[in-house]
């Protein structure tokens, strides 16, 4: 029962954070949402629905308790319980703490914000990481014969963030294979994690085995976040040879044509003083204002008088 009514809570703090992101949005674009900004919603609201979810998942009973503790680490602070992890308590933690520094990082860049559902991209690769480690410290899970399918799940959507990301350089750039040293060590990590999981790789201690599989989870997310953070630099800069981009979140009217700022030519022909040394081209019909305006009477060039207005 307790883990139904946290799943609905979850869910509706995850309505709750997207409206509010659309809110936000229109208001800040005049009322209009595009794809990419329901995609970044959406990722707005997922980790703060996954924290509320599991603050009432760790009430559920045995079900979320993990495996046994092992030497040398015999008890941690609120994430074990007798003796055993509590792996929705660790979840918590993780998705209270990336939901507080994704909400710093979009406070930093509020003239700039993420679009093409970049949000939701970071998003779900930083809990793919969180759930591939998670995930081996728990006692019951979903197996697909040997490995972990749950973790096999979160990796690939791992990957699948970096592919998109990736992809959107190599259609700016065309330089899409820069990325293989990222995707070897990325795909490598994710391999490591996998099988250390299914106990085919295997290191000398258990401990050994946690540390390896944290740090292959950390440095895995930060090679695909600095791969999306490289799409984002090219998508947002532009060629040299051609004007940069405007962000997403740009009014129209900002990219529309400019007014001159050059000032008028006075009818008199004069110009400023920094270009009074250019050459100057006068019409005729300037030429008859002047002898109009600026005439010395009884000369040849002074206007005459139309006949019959005479006093």
């Amino acid at each position: 029962m307790m883990t139904q009514v946290g799943l609905g809570a979850g869910l509706l703090m995850l309505v709750l954070f997207t409206a509010l992101w659309l809110l936000l949005i229109r208001n800040r674009e005049d009322g209009r949402l595009k794809a990419g900004d329901w995609m970044n919603a959406l990722g707005f609201g997922i980790l703060p629905g996954i924290a509320v979810w599991k603050v009432f998942e760790q009430y559920a009973g045995v079900r979320t308790m993990g495996k046994e503790l092992f030497e040398p680490l015999t008890s941690a602070l609120w994430i074990t319980e007798n003796g055993r992890f509590v792996p929705c308590r660790i979840e918590f933690i993780a998705a209270a703490a990336g939901f507080i520094l994704i909400a710093a990082w979009l406070i930093l860049r509020h003239e700039r914000l993420p679009g093409n559902g970049d949000l939701l991209l970071i998003v779900l690769c930083t809990w793919g990481a969180v759930r591939s480690v998670t995930e081996g410290l728990r006692e019951e899970t979903v197996r697909l014969g040997p490995l972990n399918a749950v973790i096999l799940a979160a990796v690939a959507a791992e990957i699948i963030c970096m592919g998109i990301w990736t992809a959107r350089r190599g259609r700016k750039e065309k330089n899409a294979g820069l990325t293989v040293p990222e995707w070897a060590a990325a795909v490598a990590c994710g391999a490591v994690i996998i099988l250390q999981e299914a106990d085919i790789v295997k290191l000398a201690s258990p401990i050994a085995n946690l540390a390896v599989t944290v740090g292959c989870g950390i440095l895995g997310l930060t090679l695909i976040l600095m791969t999306g953070k490289d799409s984002r630099e090219v998508w947002t800069t532009g060629d040299s040879d051609s004007q940069p981009l405007s962000s997403p979140y740009s009014h129209p009217a900002e990219s529309g044509p400019r007014e001159s700022s050059s000032p008028p030519v006075p009818l008199n022909g004069s110009l400023p003083d920094d270009l009074n040394s250019a050459p100057t081209v006068r019409l005729p019909e300037v030429q008859d204002a002047q002898r109009t305006m600026q005439y010395v009477p009884g000369s040849a060039d002074a206007p005459r008088e139309p006949r019959g207005t005479g006093l």
